[in-house]
């Protein structure tokens, strides 16, 4: 399979992993970040019997070959590890990192990652 078209992978995201805790029990982050990734920006919308929740939420394809090395997976259990969720900075958005998604291709290689986010606080 061929790699994600550079053409589309024109955003820059930062990634904060968890690192630990500092003395007074706050969390420590390492800011990864990540180029040539395509974000995806939507709304999603919850119907509840009170009110309908809309909510800012994103998906990030982080391609393995064009893309910034970053394995999305091992950051997001290191981070849930140490704690705390993994987030992602986007355009001054802070989204929580919700599932990643690892997808191979036909030959059992790593092919690219979907990272899926939603607001922060969700």
């Amino acid at each position: 399979m061929r790699p994600i078209p550079s053409r589309i992978l024109t955003h820059t995201v930062t990634f904060k992993i968890c690192a630990g805790v500092d003395t007074w029990n706050h969390p420590v982050f390492a800011n990864v970040q990540v180029d040539h990734v395509c974000v995806q920006p939507y709304q999603s919308t919850t119907l509840t019997r009170d009110d309908t929740d809309r909510r800012e939420s994103a998906i990030c394809f982080i391609d393995a070959v064009r893309s910034t090395h970053f394995d999305a997976d091992a950051g997001k259990i290191q981070s849930e590890d140490n704690g705390h969720v993994m987030q992602m900075i986007f355009r001054n958005n802070t989204y929580e990192v919700l599932l990643v998604d690892t997808l191979y291709d036909d030959k059992g290689l790593l092919h690219h990652y979907e990272v899926h986010c939603g607001e922060r606080g969700i």
